[in-house]
C-alpha cells in the first residue's frame, strides 16, 4: 500500500545523538524482559493469583539478569517456552553487536553538525545594494577539500491553494550567492558569504524585476512583509511564508566520503537588520593558522 516508507532504522539512527541511542540500547533490555514476562503474568491474573505483580517483578528481574550475563541458571527451569528462550538468547547475543555497529556508524560516517551556523541572517549594505549574510564555521578536525554552497529559496503562496491557475502553492528555486565555493577551508574559523538582495518600499513595489534577483520589503518592525523573485510574490500578511535553505557539500579525503549538511532560515523571523560586531580572524603567518581569540568567539552569535 502506497506510500512506501523505507529506511526507518537508518533514519532513526542518523537523526539522533549517540547519547540518545545509548539510552535506547540500555532501556531495550528491561523492555525485552517486561515483554517476555508479560504473558506469564497475564495468565496468573486470569487464574486469579493475587501475586501477579510480584511475579512480574521477580520474573523480569531474573530475565534481565539472564540477558546481561548470558547465564541460563539465572532463570528457573521451564520458565519460558523453547521459542521464547531462543528469542531471548538471540537478543542477548545480537543487541551488543548491533549497538557496536551503531557506534561505528556514528563515529566513522560524517554526521550532522560538522558545520555550525548562526541562527540569524544579518542584513548588510554592500555597494548600491544589500546582502543577507549567514555566519558559520567548520567544527571538525577532519580535512575538507572544498565546500560548495547551494542556496535554495522555498516559498508558499496561499493564493494558489485552490489550484485554479494550474500552479502548486509550494515552490523551491535555487538563487544566486556572491560566493558559493571555498577551497581548503580552515576549521574553527568564523566565516561568511553574501546572498545579494534588493530592498524596496512596500508602498511602491518595483514594476520590473531583474532576473535572478531577490526583492525584499520590510515593515515598521523591520521584519519581512513581502518577497518578490521572478514569478514569486510572497505576501506575509496573506499567510504566505518564505524560507532560505543552505546546503553545504564537500569531499572528506580522510574518510573517502562526502560531507553534506543543510540549514534553514525562516525569513520572517531570522532577519536581523542591526547586525552586531563580526569576529575578527587574523592569520598568523608563523603558525600558518588563524588566531581567533575568546573575545572574538563571543561575537559569534548562535
Amino acid at each position: 500500500m502506497h506510500p512506501y516508507k523505507r529506511d526507518r532504522v537508518r533514519a532513526f539512527i542518523a537523526h539522533r545523538s549517540l547519547w540518545t541511542l545509548s539510552a535506547c540500547f540500555i532501556l531495550s533490555y528491561p523492555a525485552a524482559a517486561l515483554i517476555a514476562s508479560a504473558p506469564s503474568t497475564l495468565l496468573r491474573l486470569h487464574d486469579g493469583h493475587q501475586s501477579a505483580l510480584g511475579h512480574l517483578w521477580a520474573l523480569s528481574r531474573d530475565t534481565l539478569s539472564f540477558l546481561f550475563s548470558h547465564d541460563a541458571t539465572a532463570l528457573v527451569s521451564d520458565t519460558y517456552p523453547v521459542i521464547v528462550m531462543f528469542v531471548l538468547h538471540g537478543f542477548a547475543m545480537l543487541a551488543p553487536g548491533f549497538f557496536f555497529g551503531v557506534v561505528v556508524f556514528k563515529y566513522f560516517v560524517p554526521r550532522k553538525k560538522l558545520i555550525i551556523w548562526s541562527k540569524r541572517l544579518d542584513l548588510f549594505e554592500q555597494g548600491s545594494g544589500h546582502v543577507l549574510s549567514p555566519m558559520f564555521y567548520i567544527a571538525s578536525r577532519l580535512d575538507i577539500a572544498s565546500l560548495n554552497f547551494t542556496v535554495v529559496l522555498r516559498v508558499y503562496e496561499s493564493r494558489y491553494e485552490s489550484g485554479e491557475n494550474g500552479r502548486y502553492p509550494l515552490k523551491s528555486t535555487r538563487i544566486h550567492a556572491s560566493w558559493s565555493e571555498m577551497f581548503l577551508p580552515y576549521p574553527f574559523v568564523p566565516s561568511t558569504f553574501g546572498i545579494p538582495i534588493v530592498l524596496f518600499d512596500p508602498a511602491s513595489p518595483p514594476q520590473t524585476l531583474k532576473p535572478e534577483t531577490v526583492y525584499l520589503a520590510l515593515d515598521d518592525n523591520q521584519t519581512l512583509s513581502r518577497l518578490l523573485y521572478e514569478d514569486v510574490d510572497v505576501d506575509i500578511a496573506q499567510g504566505d511564508w518564505a524560507e532560505l535553505h543552505i546546503l553545504a557539500q564537500g569531499p572528506v579525503p580522510e574518510l573517502d566520503s562526502n560531507l553534506c549538511e543543510a540549514t534553514t532560515y525562516d525569513l520572517t523571523t531570522a532577519l536581523r537588520t542591526t547586525p552586531g560586531p563580526r569576529p575578527q580572524t587574523p592569520y598568523n603567518r608563523d603558525k600558518r593558522a588563524f588566531d581567533v581569540s575568546r573575545e572574538e568567539w563571543r561575537k559569534f552569535r548562535n
